[in-house]
């Protein structure tokens, strides 16, 4: 009779621990199947984030791209403003030291 509760305790013992752990294995999937719904969350929300933001870094890459060109030019013209005054200085030493009297 003795071996007989003993054995009884066991199986008790081991039946709870198998309810224990389908409870836990239960509780695995679970949090799996949640971080799977906010992974899928996140993906679509990093998509969706990057189409905004996409038209958003191609209008400030054209605004840069623009002013790029802006300044070069300028740079451009204020170069070829000072090759006109060296041409009109160094015009102007000519003639007057082919022609130190004229004023």
């Amino acid at each position: 009779m003795k071996t007989e509760k003993h054995l009884n305790a066991v199986a008790t013992s081991l039946v709870s621990t198998v309810h224990d752990t389908i409870s836990d294995v239960n509780g695995l999937f679970e949090k799996l199947d949640r971080k799977d719904l906010i992974e899928t969350d996140n993906r679509r929300l990093w998509e969706s984030t990057m189409k905004s933001l996409g038209g958003g870094f191609q209008e400030v890459k054209q605004n840069i791209d623009y002013w790029q060109d802006q300044i070069q030019n300028s740079i451009n013209n204020l170069h070829n403003d000072l090759d006109q005054v060296g041409a009109f200085q160094e015009n102007v030493s000519n003639s007057q030291i082919l022609n130190p009297f004229s004023f």
